[in-house]
């Protein structure tokens, strides 16, 4: 997914992020292509949390090439504004 890598991209090198950064990026910057995802998903069921997956599905994708998973999680807000764990990766 480009606006993926695209996101990926304007980060810094070096710098740590986590899903739900990208996530958000998506809902605000590329909001289309996050429906299309949400849309492509085959169940109602629990669609945010599945979407998200696929989302970080997406962001693994470019793992040695742009990005780097972290061991441990990352602590921050998610799409409805609780804090959750999410993946943590690196910026190379």
């Amino acid at each position: 997914m480009k606006c993926v890598e695209e996101i990926l991209l304007g980060i810094e090198k070096g710098c740590f992020f986590d899903s739900h950064y990208v996530t958000e990026c998506m809902r605000q910057d590329f909001s289309d292509e996050y429906l299309n995802i949400a849309r492509n998903i085959d169940s109602t069921d629990n669609l945010t949390l599945r979407t998200h997956q696929q989302i970080g599905h997406q962001i693994a994708k470019f793992e040695g090439k742009l990005v780097e998973r972290q061991h441990g999680q990352s602590h921050s807000f998610n799409i409805h504004g609780n804090g959750s764990t999410c993946a943590l990766w690196k910026r190379v």
